[in-house]
């Protein structure tokens, strides 16, 4: 089991991908209704990182997570946006229930 701290860190790169995947598809996005949209769950996204940073320190992307970034917006163009954006709700449900059980376990404080 990862300790505390790393888990911090997971959740904070994790958070800055998900700011920047929802960036870089707020820049692709013709639409200006949609376009505004993504780039407040990136501007979200990136008020979780900053939540996550205090707590595990700064962290970057690394260059895999630079390829996995790429490799998405790939699969955007390629599978489109409706599935894009269903596979980025699915994880975010996924790293809630992590977030659940972190609290539950005592080792984050509520407020």
């Amino acid at each position: 089991m990862a300790s505390t701290d790393e888990q911090f860190r997971k959740y904070a790169l994790d958070e800055l991908f998900d700011s920047a995947l929802y960036r870089e598809l707020a820049k692709r996005e013709k639409d200006p209704r949609n376009r505004a949209a993504i780039e407040e769950l990136s501007r979200e996204e990136y008020g979780h990182y900053l939540f996550w940073s205090r707590l595990s320190g700064p962290v970057s992307l690394s260059a895999l997570d630079r390829l996995r970034l790429r490799l998405a917006l790939l699969s955007g163009r390629v599978l489109g946006k409706v599935f894009t954006v269903k596979l980025l709700e699915r994880h975010e449900k996924s790293v809630i229930g992590e977030y659940r059980h972190l609290l539950s376990s005592g080792n984050l404080a509520p407020d």
